[in-house]
């Protein structure tokens, strides 16, 4: 199967959006093992994310568990 380079440079642009999110989010460096690993989970939820309906309540729950990793 090909991919065509529209596709395949927004590929590219999405894997550089989220190494940048993980680096300024968590502190680990590119080019690590444990970088790449974030890399390939993140890109797998950003790839077969399914959009459901969303429970407010669980989601606000979710953002302030977030939140308070970051006071860390």
């Amino acid at each position: 199967m090909t991919t065509s380079a529209l596709a395949r440079a927004a590929d590219l642009r999405t894997e550089s959006l989220l190494g940048d999110l993980i680096t300024a989010t968590t502190g680990i460096r590119k080019r690590t093992e444990n970088h790449r690993r974030a890399l390939e989970f993140a890109l797998s939820n950003v790839r077969y994310h399914k959009f459901l309906d969303t429970n407010e309540r669980e989601t606000l729950r979710a953002y302030e568990e977030y939140a308070r990793w970051g006071d860390r």
